[in-house]
């Protein structure tokens, strides 16, 4: 009977955590993002969590590897991805404060890339809704009044405009409820700016 055990994912960019920008970001969360997790790389997902079936996380990682080396590959510099500002994402249960990202051309056409190609390892029955933007969560709310005492001070802590240096693309899996690096796909070198490659294990 062939296997049909689900497994969630995501795939992001991950941070260096030695910039002040950085070192806010997690600071804040720290205080007011309810899902707040220490242990976990800082990073921005690249699109919404999605599922496939357990024994093709390998084939994903490597196809992964070798759609995002097509656009890394003799890269001279380290990618950053810039900030443009805050929002505010709600339903009807949760309001999310968030920073808006501003994307560099190629980090914009690998996003769209990914998306599509993770997609298709996507089990037909399985549904999935992508998300209509992706951003860099700094608070969550269940009520509207507490987002707006907290909007004021962020406004204030992130008003100038700054960047994020990348540190590397990974694979994200979801066990036991909770959210770590299942691979590193690709990483930067923040000393040299030199690419390094890291390519999935056989």
């Amino acid at each position: 009977m062939p296997d049909k055990t689900l497994s969630k994912f995501f795939v992001g960019v991950t941070f260096s955590t030695s910039s002040t920008l950085s070192k806010k970001i997690q600071g804040f969360r720290q205080h007011f993002y309810q899902k707040y997790n220490p242990h976990l790389t800082p990073h921005m997902s690249l699109l919404a969590p999605f599922e496939i079936l357990s024994k093709d996380k390998q084939r994903l990682t490597e196809s992964l590897v070798d759609e995002i080396e097509n656009f890394f590959l003799g890269s001279q510099s380290t990618p950053k991805l810039g900030i443009s500002g805050i929002g505010v994402w709600q339903n009807k249960r949760h309001h999310v404060l968030y920073l808006n990202p501003k994307y560099e051309e190629n980090l914009k056409y690998c996003m769209e890339s990914v998306q599509e190609l993770c997609e298709s390892f996507i089990p037909s029955q399985v549904s999935y809704k992508p998300n209509d933007k992706q951003f860099i969560p700094l608070a969550t709310f269940n009520f509207e009044s507490q987002l707006h005492r907290v909007v004021a001070q962020a406004k204030s802590e992130f008003a100038n405009n700054s960047e994020l240096l990348i540190t590397g693309i990974s694979l994200f899996e979801k066990k036991f409820g909770v959210w770590s690096v299942a691979h590193e796909l690709i990483s930067f070198d923040s000393t040299d700016n030199f690419l390094q490659l890291q390519h999935a294990s056989i």
